[in-house]
């Protein structure tokens, strides 16, 4: 990733912003649509974008005392992706509400998904400690 890839995304980005813009004049039915084609095609984007960063990642996890929690740190990330581009879609659409509740849910779940680390942890305290 450098300074030309971001330039290309932000130019897309704009394209895309006047392209909505210009058929919400036209014909607003198709608004949502195209918004929701935009940020769908910006979300495989930045998955693309990502693969270098996960695969670096991974490697770190892997060769330290973490690899155990590895899915646990990805599945984290990936939730909070998810879950923050949905409530972002919702919000685009109008629907604020429903964008939190979707953002309390993903919360949630990485709360759920880290239960077992934070057992450990404490576990680990209660050793050193006790």
């Amino acid at each position: 990733m450098n300074v030309i890839d971001t330039l290309k995304i932000c130019g897309i980005a704009i394209l895309a912003a006047i392209c909505v813009s210009v058929v919400k004049r036209i014909n607003s039915t198709f608004d949502v649509p195209m918004r929701l084609a935009a940020a769908i095609a910006f979300f495989g984007l930045v998955l693309g974008m990502s693969v270098p960063l996960f695969g670096y990642l991974s490697e770190l996890v892997s060769s330290s005392e973490l690899a155990a929690w590895q899915g646990v740190l990805f599945g984290a990330v990936g939730i909070a992706f998810l879950t923050h581009v949905t409530a972002e879609i919702c919000r685009e659409c109008g629907e604020g509400s429903l964008s939190g509740y979707v953002e309390l849910a993903g919360k949630i779940e990485i709360l759920i998904l880290c239960l077992p680390l934070v057992k450990e942890l404490l576990e680990e305290v209660e050793r050193l400690v006790g």
